[in-house]
């Protein structure tokens, strides 16, 4: 069955945009497809997750904060990240497309790699790492999975930070399928920086060489207990042709101790180019215990570094990669010529090894000529400006800085970040070295404006600043209103690293109020009571039996609670309507006027001494208007 008929979301439009053309792999965090950016018209690699992740809202907001760090990571050996967003349920990235094939699809094809090969691999995985952790960011997952070697022979390293999100998203144990290239501190203490990075680097660096991983054992937990407790062997113990200088650089690299380890990508590559240097040719081609290159019907893929590629292809051939440590790809012709001068006449041998020959002699000789016009650049970085312009001269050379910094969490501000070319680079003589100063660790403060605004803006203008919208609770507050921002963790003002997380406490307005009973009280001894509480008042008139100004009903109702600065509504006897005149006879001179007053009515208790009703005008049972004086007689008796 075709994987478009298998796959039900090969065909779909995913956001608007992008067309899903086929599936390419599936892993145990997401499936990867190619698809059709239709707005941009360009191929893209579609990193869709799994369902069970999609709907983990934690994993989620995680998984897009590390995909917006990955995508400001610009490198030309790094999977470069365009865009990410949701659809339908499914949460993906969109990156670049590199048609080709994993560093495990040709370890698991050719088994080892020379040294030559394995360090025009490992260049350019470091180049990458390098500026990763420039920028802040730690890769958290090198892996041969993870290394791409495209058909042109580009190297690019693919999934930076996004092995956080799924680690800290799932349960204990989530990259156990990378448990063979776990440092010993994301093992024990389960943190990670750039010497972790370092350390899968080389651990990547030993199975290159050797076509296997140094750790072995029946369970992940046998490889992760291996990582803590037990060094990495020498590579040369299983292919002893192996210098020692690359025992070293192994060892160096995989020091359990991350204080042993070079400090970062950038120091690593430094060491590996100085050690590819040091050898000879015939140490870098050694090919002992390695199984035979392939030679197939179409192409065969040879890697070789930068300054070590003696002359420039014949048009014949597709043209050169310039880039340091990436790969050129000689045609069949040519990469599998061997097999076929052994069926061909003896002439036609001499004559094309005569030709071959004469083409190495020419590329040697311009080699050496080059050579003698260029020299190794210089390593400026983590100089002050005036420091290394003084280092670049004595080697001859000359010194521009980038308009504009970079910000960096290792190098300090005003010190060199990166240069081009890279350290140990060839260079021609009296040429230029572009360099780029670091601007510091890079800090945003959070932004005032988010304390009392709704939590929608709030949060827009924390996305804007670039700091990342966190956890919201919400409670009470006399001051700020209902649905406004109280305060943020960490408060306004805190200077935060890129992409930090913001959380928000959001108000529910004032805390819950008992309601007091002001029916029957006039409207401004209401309005007194009701504001002496924290309540606001509203009031409307409406027809009544009662005196005219007297709250005749309010909302909510007496004995409701309601939240601190609500407002509380009245109605208020209008006056006029037709009252019936109660009977009070018998009843005390407090209680006849009182039951008057609710009524609207007034009392005139001017006849008689006593202490009881005996006599009222209008008579009980009368008609009267709201605001009508009753006359009221006591007596004793």
């Amino acid at each position: 069955m075709s994987t478009a008929l298998s796959d039900p979301l090969v065909g779909q439009l995913l956001d608007g945009r992008y067309r899903v053309t086929r599936r390419l792999a599936r892993g145990g965090m997401a499936t990867v497809y190619t698809a059709l950016d239709t707005r941009l018209g360009r191929e893209v690699a579609l990193k869709v997750m799994h369902p069970h992740l999609a709907a983990d809202r934690e994993f989620v907001s995680r998984f897009i904060r590390e995909a917006h760090a990955a995508a400001r990571l610009s490198h030309p050996a790094a999977v470069a990240v365009y865009d990410q967003s949701a659809d339908s349920g499914h949460v993906f990235i969109a990156m670049e497309y590199v048609p080709g094939r994993t560093l495990r699809d040709w370890l698991a094809e050719r088994g080892q790699l020379t040294p030559r090969e394995t360090f025009a691999v490992l260049e350019p995985v470091l180049a990458a790492l390098a500026a990763a952790h420039a920028a802040g960011l730690v890769h958290r997952d090198v892996k041969p999975e993870n290394v791409l070697i495209a058909d042109d022979g580009r190297v690019k390293v693919a999934d930076f930070g996004l092995a956080r999100a799924v680690s800290n998203a799932t349960a204990t144990g989530a990259l156990i399928g990378t448990v063979a290239y776990l440092a010993p501190e994301q093992v024990d203490r389960g943190v990670a920086d750039q010497r972790s990075d370092v350390y899968a680097a080389g651990i990547l660096l030993y199975e290159c060489l050797t076509g296997r991983q140094p750790h072995h054992g029946e369970t992940p937990l046998q490889i992760a207990y291996q990582h803590v407790n037990s060094d990495v062997p020498a590579p040369s113990l299983t292919r002893p042709s192996l210098p020692r200088q690359i025992d070293q650089l192994v060892q160096r690299a995989t020091n359990r101790n991350p204080d042993g380890r070079p400090a970062d990508a950038g120091r690593f590559l430094a060491e590996v180019m100085a050690c590819r240097r040091a050898l000879s040719a015939e140490a870098l081609d050694d090919t002992a215990g390695a199984p035979q290159r392939p030679t197939d019907a179409h192409s065969a893929t040879v890697l070789v570094s930068r300054d070590e590629v003696a002359a420039q292809p014949t048009p014949a051939q597709p043209t050169l990669s310039l880039e340091p440590g990436l790969a050129i790809t000689l045609p069949a012709a040519v990469a599998g010529a061997p097999a076929r001068f052994a069926r061909r006449r003896r002439r036609g041998r001499l004559a094309l090894a005569a030709v071959l020959f004469a083409a190495v002699g020419l590329g040697v000789g311009g080699w050496r000529l080059a050579a003698d016009k260029s020299v190794d650049a210089p390593s400026l970085i983590s100089l002050s400006h005036d420091v290394a312009l003084a280092k670049a001269r004595s080697a001859g050379l000359q010194v521009r800085f980038a308009d504009t910094g970079q910000f960096s969490e290792n190098v300090p501000a005003g010190e060199v970040l990166s240069t081009d070319p890279l350290p140990g680079h060839p260079v021609a003589k009296n040429g230029w070295i572009t360099a780029v100063l670091s601007k510091g660790p890079e800090r945003i403060a959070v932004p005032s404006g988010v304390a009392g605004a709704g939590l929608d803006d709030a949060k827009q203008q924390l996305i804007d600043a670039g700091l990342t919208p966190g956890k919201v609770t919400h409670g009470y507050s006399d001051t700020v209103p209902a649905g406004q921002v109280i305060s943020t963790d960490p408060a306004v003002g805190t200077a935060l690293k890129r992409q930090a997380v913001v959380n928000l406490a959001v108000s529910d307005g004032g805390r819950p109020t008992r309601v007091p009973n002001v029916v029957g009280l006039d409207l401004d001894e209401a309005t007194a009571q009701l504001k002496s509480m924290g309540f606001q008042v509203a009031s409307q008139q409406v027809e009544g039996a009662a005196m005219p100004g007297v709250v005749v009903a309010q909302s909510p109702t007496p004995d409701q609670k309601a939240p601190h600065g609500s407002t509380i509504t009245v109605q208020v006897a209008r006056g006029g309507a037709m009252v019936t005149v109660p009977d009070l006879d018998g009843m005390s001179r407090d209680e006849a006027e009182e039951t008057l007053r609710k009524l609207g009515l007034a009392a005139d208790s001017g006849f008689g001494f006593g202490s009881r009703v005996t006599r009222q005008d209008p008579a009980a049972g009368s008609q009267v208007p709201t605001g009508t004086t009753v006359h009221l007689s006591y007596s004793f008796f």
